[in-house]
């Protein structure tokens, strides 16, 4: 007698159960593997952001800090030779200032920045400083001994055997001869006057400069300063220079 294997039939209601209940194993596998991924992406992205942030960071850090040893050697100049003007004495306003018949700040600085990168002697400049200091440093240029500034060069070069000898032609140079140069690389860094605000005989005025500077290899060329005139007679006179730290790649334009 041969045996025949029974069939087996089933409804179709229950294939179709046996059917959905096989692939729900699959859904919720595809669905765990799918929220893995969308996690392990979200971890990516936040490791990410978290590394670009320290990164930029620590780039600013390093700007400030080139910007800083830029910045040192520079100030420390440009107070080496600020040095030079004198400290006005308190009547350097005393003369009467007519408002009225002196011109804008702004062409008096203009005027003086024309005259000041071309000067060959501190004659040429003193008019446009305020009276007192014109008064101070006549004063100290006639007292000028050259044997007492030999002297003198000597002892600082013995306290300090590192001074450069910039450092020590500054020291001893003659009233005049720093005043000059100062003024004349201030002037020669003078672009366009970008605001000025007038209180009574004083204005402040913003200016822009090729005072620049390199940045992480990248050369900046412009920059700012901010001026102090005060008026005296039938003008306005240089009082103050104050370099800015910000650099630009263009050079600055009044609002």
């Amino acid at each position: 007698m041969r045996l025949t294997r029974p069939i087996v039939t089933r409804p179709a209601g229950e294939v179709y159960c046996w059917v959905w209940m096989s692939l729900v194993p699959l859904a919720f596998l595809a669905a765990s593997v799918a929220g893995a991924e969308s996690v392990s992406a979200q971890q990516m992205k936040a490791d990410f952001e978290r590394k670009r942030a320290e990164h930029k960071r620590k780039f600013e850090q390093q700007k400030r800090e080139l910007t800083q040893s830029h910045e040192r050697p520079r100030q420390q100049s440009l107070r080496d030779v600020a040095n030079s003007r004198p400290t006005p004495s308190p009547k350097s306003n005393s003369i009467a200032f007519n408002a009225a018949a002196a011109p804008p700040p702004g062409d008096c600085l203009l005027e003086f920045a024309a005259i000041a990168r071309n000067a060959s002697s501190m004659e040429q400049v003193l008019r446009y400083l305020p009276d007192g200091e014109q008064k101070t440093l006549r004063e100290q240029q006639a007292n000028y001994d050259p044997k007492q500034a030999a002297s003198g060069r000597a002892w600082h070069k013995k306290q300090n055997p590192n001074l450069s000898e910039e450092t020590l032609t500054h020291l001893s140079n003659p009233p005049f001869t720093n005043s000059l140069k100062f003024h004349r690389s201030l002037a020669s860094h003078i672009c366009e006057v970008l605001s000025v605000k007038v209180e009574g005989n004083t204005a402040e005025l913003v200016v822009s400069t090729t005072n620049g500077a390199t940045i992480n290899g990248g050369h900046y060329p412009y920059s700012k300063a901010h001026v102090e005139m005060i008026g005296q007679g039938n003008s306005w006179r240089l009082s103050r220079y104050r370099p800015s730290d910000v650099y630009y790649q263009e050079l600055p334009k009044a609002p």
